[in-house]
């Protein structure tokens, strides 16, 4: 905060209200989109002054994004819902209860961003509009078999940092043993510390 002190205080004189780090993300996203379409804030910056800005707020953005997920419980609250429903759509595979091919959810950049760290694979990235994870669960052996032995799980991320735009790229799992193809008994047992009961009561005891 003191490093961008200078900073915080030019955008707060301009946009009338008062930027601190913890504003200065939604002011990243608010100009990038603005420049994305081609409007700019002629009025107080030059084009090439307003992308330097811009590229400063990034580093504020990036800044509240490591330390707003980094805390164990609060990966568990804001990640531990989705984990436990990609679990409950894997282990109903296992089961034989549902035919389903795929799911689909959609969320926000911070629901992502919270997610990638707590599965430990965050890469200290913004995830870029239309940033999208893909988890698979593979049979590598018998066809219909349900033995979860036969079971693994990939996972792709599909967002603008890749050298291949357009093309997910997989990811190591860092919670197992950084293997790409994780058994899926591993895969469900490097997720239970995330896994909550009752939300409001967990969260009612860490923080009222």
């Amino acid at each position: 905060m003191n490093k961008n002190k200078e900073l915080y205080a030019n955008i707060s004189a301009i946009v009338g209200e008062s930027v601190d780090i913890h504003k200065a993300d939604a002011f990243h996203d608010i100009l990038t989109i603005e420049m994305d379409h081609n409007y700019y804030w002629d009025k107080y910056w030059t084009n090439n002054e307003e992308k330097d800005i811009v590229k400063q707020l990034y580093n504020s953005h990036i800044m509240t994004f490591r330390h707003n997920w980094e805390s164990a419980i609060i990966q568990r609250l804001r990640a531990g819902g989705l984990v436990k429903e990609l679990n409950k759509n894997f282990e109903s595979v296992l089961k034989n209860t549902n035919n389903k091919k795929v799911y689909v959810y959609s969320t926000h950049d911070t629901v992502i961003a919270a997610f990638l760290n707590a599965m430990n694979i965050y890469n200290d990235q913004l995830p870029p509009f239309g940033a999208t994870l893909f988890f698979e669960l593979h049979n590598n052996k018998v066809r219909n078999s349900n033995d979860p032995d036969h079971y693994f799980v990939r996972v792709f991320y599909h967002n603008e940092t890749v050298v291949t735009p357009g093309i997910p790229h997989s990811i190591q799992l860092n919670n197992c043993q950084k293997l790409t193809d994780c058994p899926i008994n591993q895969y469900i047992d490097s997720t239970k510390h995330l896994l909550y009961e009752d939300f409001d009561k967990e969260c009612n005891e860490n923080y009222l």
